[in-house]
């Protein structure tokens, strides 16, 4: 499953159904208070007050009631990959890995594509591990990471996300570690370290 805090609720999904928590109780759901998505979600957050639900063909915005949850598109045929590449940056933007391409996302737009001058990335990528992928907003350098799984090892022998993509709202950059990084976080003090394992 996959979930995120919205507005004082537990917002969790499993399979195609989301569930929302009564608001201050995380534990509390009502039995009829959920909404079947076009899809298993394999996204979710919220963002700009709103909850977004993502599956690979599209975006959802979920309207929270007191009683019921209602669904809106959003971006379709824009899906989100992979669930931890799912990111509010300092941009401006909500920025996810796509099925062929980054998209990016401001508050009232639409998604746009935001890797389409270097979309041959994906060319080189490993199709059946994109669900992998993990990502971080780094403040410090103002830039989208996201470790994406390249076909091949690097010469230590790491395979699985051993590519760094790096976007900081004009363009792409790639970074090698030489590690396979299964997830990535900051630290919540100020200095906000990046750390990756």
């Amino acid at each position: 499953g996959i979930a995120c805090a919205h507005q004082g609720s537990l917002a969790f999904a499993v399979g195609e159904r989301e569930w929302v928590s009564e608001a201050g109780f995380p534990g509390t759901v009502k039995r009829n208070r959920y909404v079947d998505l076009d899809g298993r979600c394999s996204g979710l957050i919220s963002f700009n007050g709103q909850l977004h639900a993502m599956t690979l063909n599209g975006v959802f915005i979920i309207d929270v009631g007191a009683e019921s949850l209602q669904k809106r598109a959003r971006s379709m045929g824009k899906g989100c990959s992979a669930p931890a590449s799912l990111r509010i940056t300092g941009l401006g933007l909500l920025i996810w890995q796509g099925q062929q391409t980054f998209y990016g996302m401001a508050p009232d737009g639409d998604a746009q594509d935001i890797m389409a001058d270097d979309a041959t990335v994906f060319t080189r990528l490993v199709p059946a591990k994109l669900s992998r992928s993990v990502a971080v907003w780094n403040a410090a350098t103002r830039e989208y990471i996201c470790a994406v799984p390249e076909a091949g090892a690097t010469a230590s022998g790491a395979k699985g996300n051993i590519l760094l993509l790096c976007y900081d709202g004009k363009g792409w950059r790639r970074q090698h570690h030489g590690i396979a990084y299964a997830s990535l976080c900051i630290t919540k003090d100020w200095r906000r370290y990046i750390l990756g394992a």
